[in-house]
């Protein structure tokens, strides 16, 4: 397959309008599991996704 990025979850498997969100994001945790709408939430810290906020590579 030509084209297919590296990166891609599922190569067999890509789409023509699938694109990455890898990357470094805004971020903020929530321990008491309270709702906010985005425009009021303190994004406190980067996360680097795809990695899950409790593994190291995630940056958090």
């Amino acid at each position: 397959m030509s084209g297919v990025s590296e990166n891609h979850p599922r190569p067999q498997l890509q789409r023509s309008s699938w694109e990455s969100l890898d990357g470094r994001w805004d971020f903020a945790l929530d321990p008491e599991a309270s709702w906010s709408l985005p425009g009021e939430v303190v994004w406190d810290r980067p996360i680097v996704v795809p990695f899950a906020p409790e593994t190291a590579l995630s940056g958090v």
